[in-house]
């Protein structure tokens, strides 16, 4: 008995037809079966993952927490500069090439390999030289130069990797990428926790390192398959040919995301710089960790969607493009909100999980969470210009955010981690009133979505 059959004799009767119009619908049953496979790979591994949060709070305690929060913020705003937004470059162009131009496919592939790696090495480098630097003067915290180091070679495997997983989801790979994904999740559960366990801080960041190897391995050898079942050729020779496309989606696609990290990084340095300033970080890491709760269906179906938006966009389908964005504007709208009413309804016993000094931490978790509302409403707007090749609307919407963050952090971080929490809530609330505008004029004022004009015409 397949899939399909199962959900069938599962589904309550009253369902059914709702189950039939996504079996009959082509995007509907794209989406679904992909959505299928990514929840079904990550469940598990994002359920031990947060299990493993919980033990290694434990183990290293509120301050040393925080220290390990800040490393891992540190290591992903500099791999922001090294991912340099490949991934997506990777996802989009193998969406629209991979049945009309698999040569052109591979290319591209291989372009973001080969760029991955260069500025992953150029990244590690910097974080490797600037570590002790960084931990004295900016962190003031000069015990962390080691954990730096350490977490340089963190940032390049994922840069790598990155490149890997955005090429497989252009294939919409998705039941290859949850068999990758659940594999790394059975892993990365004894790694990361023998590692706090046995080394500390700098042993939980070695099994981050650790954990993203055999990720990188799995991903490579699936990526493999993937394009010889497709019949797109890697080519690496000749790649450079391709390079344009770093200038035109790369680029604008990286300067939009690097609004976000830095600022954040930002951030949580002037939050360590108060009286307790890692203690309140150890709460802001496991309020980060639980906000992938209403997300994570949300993320999942973003993942899928993306190169199913890409294709329709590529086809000029513009009247099923503009349905799918308003569909899924809907549906991560009402998960991100169920989700989110469950973990602030348990987030007193959620923080307790992690030791008495989280527990009066509360409503720092209450706020993060409820950030998550207006953030996945503007990622699917995110989403939307990626495809649309307008990722510059991104800068200006992030920039937004950015500002917002910056000045209500400063004004509230004195308050520890829930005047951070807030300033972040505060943050996603102004970049939703901006969106709201901005995807208003999109659909309703110009003309490239206007369903008798050619797709060409699209802002």
């Amino acid at each position: 008995m397949d899939v399909k059959s199962i959900a069938f004799a599962c589904c309550p009767s009253a369902m059914r037809p709702l189950l039939s119009r996504i079996e009959n619908s082509p995007v509907g049953y794209r989406l679904a079966k992909g959505v299928f496979w990514t929840l079904a790979g990550s469940v598990i591994s994002r359920s031990l993952m947060l299990l493993a949060s919980i033990l290694v709070a434990r183990m290293l305690g509120k301050d040393i927490y925080g220290e390990y929060g800040m490393v891992r913020s540190t290591v992903a705003m500099f791999g922001m500069l090294a991912g340099f937004s490949l991934g997506l470059t990777a996802t989009k162009h193998v969406a629209e090439y991979r049945l009309n131009d698999p040569d052109r496919a591979g290319r591209i592939i291989g372009l973001s390999s080969m760029f991955s790696v260069l500025m992953g090495m150029l990244m590690m480098v910097v974080l490797f030289i600037f570590a002790p630097w960084l931990s004295e003067h900016t962190l003031k915290a000069p015990q962390l130069s080691g954990a730096l180091r350490i977490g340089s070679l963190v940032m390049f495997i994922n840069a790598v990797n990155g490149a890997q997983t955005g090429a497989l989801s252009g294939f919409e790979s998705f039941k290859i990428i949850a068999r990758v994904n659940f594999l790394v999740g059975m892993i990365s559960f004894p790694v990361l926790v023998c590692g706090a366990y046995l080394g500390g801080l700098n042993g939980a960041v070695w099994a981050l390192a650790v954990n993203l190897c055999f990720h990188w391995l799995l991903n490579h050898m699936a990526l493999q398959k993937e394009a010889r079942r497709f019949r797109v050729p890697l080519q690496y020779k000749g790649c450079l040919s391709e390079s344009s496309v770093l200038w035109a989606f790369s680029m604008p696609a990286f300067l939009s995301g690097i609004v976000g990290v830095p600022v954040f990084w930002i951030c949580k340095s002037m939050l360590v710089n108060q009286p307790d300033g890692y203690a309140a970080l150890g709460s802001i890491t496991v309020t980060e960790s639980w906000r992938m709760v209403p997300l994570f269906l949300c993320g999942m179906i973003e993942q899928v969607n993306l190169p199913i938006l890409a294709q329709l966009y590529g086809n000029g389908d513009i009247r099923l493009f503009k349905k799918s964005v308003l569909a899924q504007l809907c549906i991560n709208g009402t998960i991100v909100c169920v989700g989110a009413f469950f973990v602030i309804l348990f987030s007193k016993p959620i923080m307790a999980c992690y030791g008495p000094q989280f527990k009066s931490d509360y409503m720092a978790l209450v706020f993060i969470i409820l950030s998550t509302i207006p953030m996945q409403m503007t990622t699917v707007v995110g989403t939307v210009n990626r495809c649309i090749g307008k990722v510059k609307w991104n800068i200006l919407i992030n920039g937004i955010w950015a500002i917002t963050f910056l000045i209500a952090a400063t004004f509230l971080v004195q308050h520890g981690a829930v005047g951070f929490a807030l300033a972040t809530l505060i943050a996603y609330c102004g970049q939703l009133i901006t969106t709201v505008f901005y995807l208003f004029w999109l659909f309703s004022a110009y003309s490239g979505f206007n369903n008798n004009i050619s797709s060409k015409e699209c802002p």
